[in-house]
């Protein structure tokens, strides 16, 4: 008679092994580099054979939560994936020219740097959309439900994976990247700030006191806020100068701009700030087309992802954020609440202009800034 327990039995039993063991490495009860107990101690502890110990340390060696040393026995990694191992999510793929914006363009440009320079492992994530079988959302749901992620950076709103394990899985941090708010309990918001307050600061520095505007769809339900932040030091922003372009069809800046500045143009402003880098190419191609000469006619604002800088087509000054310091934030609050700190509900990351961003010794040399 056949004693030997059914195959769904015995795959429940490894699996049970592996979450145990598992579970005692990610809550810290064994550290990285310390020797785990003997096989047939964690036989006898689980009340499993020793083959199917062999099978869960295997697993777990393949996960890279272990390795073994010959003769001297299996210790937990030294670099674990729940500590080391960060995922940044992205909701679409490089390939859609169309969708593809200029800060993951930077984002994934520094992610790299980081992984060179530091001991952090980044996995760049694409068609992160909450949907089973699309872009990469398999293999990441696996990552989190077996842990093999220290925390999880979504470069946008993550609402389309509310009520996945990706926002559901316990002993995963998370934060998100551009969320006004920390929307999502658990998830905290890493933002940018200040680039209206620091483009119109600059604006005065250069004696301007009429200001054009160009912004995307995404971005026009802040034109109140411009043009408050104008009323209140006294600056001119008059209605028909903030003009909004959809974000995916960047092209279209060129016409407004040409057209906002054009010389025929009797009231036009005296400094136009182009408000997302996704438009500065076009947007400073229709300066060029229009024969605006800066700064002797006016001057010119352009948002950037530093230190990668979209083309422009007219002299510019470049103020914006620096991707770097926006990962390093994301990573800093992982590792927090990992150590199980108290770290605020939105972190902030403010504007700086290309001169601070180049006197940054992170960023000298960069290929991006030469």
């Amino acid at each position: 008679m056949n004693t030997q327990p059914p195959v769904e039995s015995r795959t429940e039993v490894r699996e049970q092994v592996v979450a145990g063991l598992r579970r005692d490495i990610v809550r810290g009860r064994l550290s990285p580099g310390e020797r785990i107990p003997p096989q047939i101690e964690l036989a006898r502890q689980f009340g499993v054979s020793g083959v199917t110990v062999q099978h869960a340390i295997g697993r777990l060696a393949r996960d890279g939560f272990l390795c073994t040393r010959p003769r001297q026995g299996t210790y937990v990694a030294e670099k674990p994936p729940h500590l080391f191992h960060y995922g940044i999510t992205f909701y679409t793929h490089p390939s859609d020219r169309e969708t593809w914006l200029q800060f993951w363009v930077a984002l994934s440009h520094e992610a790299v740097h980081i992984q060179q320079t530091t001991r952090s492992d980044l996995s760049l994530f694409y068609g992160i959309n909450g949907r089973p079988g699309t872009g990469d959302n398999d293999e990441l749901l696996r990552l989190a439900k077996g842990h093999q992620l220290a925390g999880l950076i979504f470069t946008s709103n993550p609402w389309l994976l509310v009520n996945t394990p990706l926002v559901t899985e316990p002993d995963i941090p998370r934060v998100a990247i551009g969320v006004p708010k920390a929307e999502f309990p658990g998830v905290t918001a890493v933002n940018v700030t200040g680039f209206e307050e620091r483009c119109l600061q600059e604006m005065c520095a250069r004696g301007r006191r009429r200001v054009g505007l160009i912004l995307t769809d995404h971005q026009q339900e802040s034109d109140h806020h411009w043009m408050a932040l104008a009323r209140g030091i006294g600056i001119e922003m008059r209605p028909e100068w903030v003009q909004t372009v959809p974000l995916f069809r960047p092209a279209l800046a060129r016409n407004v701009a040409q057209l906002l500045m054009s010389p025929h143009y009797s009231q036009r402003p005296d400094v136009l700030i182009i408000a997302d880098d996704n438009l500065v190419p076009a947007a400073t191609a229709g300066l060029a087309a229009a024969g605006l000469h800066v700064p002797d006619d006016a001057d010119v604002i352009a948002h950037t992802n530093f230190p990668w800088p979209t083309p422009s087509a007219v002299a510019a000054l470049r103020i914006g954020f620096d991707s770097r310091a926006v990962l390093e934030a994301c990573i800093r609050v992982i590792d927090a609440k990992r150590a199980g700190e108290d770290v605020p509900a939105v972190v902030e990351v403010t504007a700086q202009t290309e001169d601070e961003v180049v006197r940054n010794t992170s960023f000298r040399n960069s290929p991006a800034l030469a």
